[in-house]
């Protein structure tokens, strides 16, 4: 554990059961760390302290850890669909980095980066990974070889790469709603829709005093106890979290393309690197 990261959250609470506020944040948050991934493994091969992107895998770093001591199994969610791999291995841990401490913070920062969240948008990030990191880390490297070692950092080819990698997630989210359908239809899964207005519906018959102590019994504790059980038991919840986090990624600006920001981080990582 990392502890709190620049960019990151800077307190511990634990989330409401859908808070479209928190889930803002992911989304967005999601957004700008894989820019600044990107944008860092540039700067890197500029300055010949890397060579290529060789490929991804699993979170190295985290900055806090979820809650699982209640019934809702809070999970901590990276916002970093993967950890870039470069000429092999994790960019913090490359050779030439390990003598650059502060550098080393830098590269750690946007990889450890969590968000609470309840298991479902924890499970729909799950989805999302699988669907869009294989195109993403092709967009990151296509980038990286387009950025000639020992030259001046391409600025327009990143922000333009930043808001592929945006075009490449509203994709994504698409790709992973409907894999997350078809596995719900797999698992016997159906959705009641009354074909006629006079067609009784599920809940037909059941009391207003029945139906407030269902409501009651499921956010217990602050969250929906249905949260525990499963895929299986999440109904459209995580289709839901995927629609939501489309719209606002749609909606949002990579903070790096906003004027001076990128500028900032590249100076950054210069100042980082003289640090030897």
């Amino acid at each position: 554990m990392t502890g709190f990261v620049p960019g990151g959250m800077q307190q511990y609470h634990l989330p409401s059961p859908i808070d479209p506020g928190a889930l803002a944040v992911h989304a967005t948050g999601r957004l700008n760390t894989m820019s600044e991934i990107l944008a860092q493994a540039t700067c890197l091969r500029a300055r010949d302290l890397a060579n290529r992107a060789t490929g991804y895998g699993g979170a190295s770093f985290q900055d806090v850890k979820g809650d699982y001591s209640g019934t809702n199994r809070i999970a901590a969610a990276h916002r970093a669909l993967f950890a870039l791999h470069l000429d092999g291995v994790n960019p913090a841990n490359l050779p030439r980095i390990g003598a650059r401490p502060q550098l080393r913070q830098m590269l750690r920062a946007p990889q450890s980066r969590t968000d609470l969240v309840i298991r479902p948008v924890n499970y729909a990030d799950q989805l999302l990974e699988n669907a869009v990191s294989p195109d993403i880390f092709r967009l990151i490297e296509s980038t990286l070889l387009r950025q000639a070692p020992g030259r001046p950092i391409e600025k327009s080819l990143l922000i333009d790469s930043m808001f592929r990698l945006q075009q490449l997630l509203h994709v994504g989210f698409d790709q992973a709603a409907a894999t997350y359908g078809r596995r719900q239809r797999e698992r016997g899964w159906t959705e009641f829709r009354s074909a006629t207005p006079s067609t009784p519906a599920p809940l037909a018959g059941v009391s207003d005093r029945e139906i407030d102590k269902f409501l009651d019994n499921a956010f217990e504790r602050g969250g929906m106890s249905i949260h525990v059980a499963g895929p299986t038991h999440y109904g459209d919840l995580p289709e839901t979290i995927l629609g939501l986090s489309q719209e606002i990624t749609d909606k949002s600006i990579p903070e790096l393309s906003r004027p001076g920001n990128l500028d900032a981080l590249i100076d950054s990582v210069d100042t980082a690197s003289k640090d030897a």
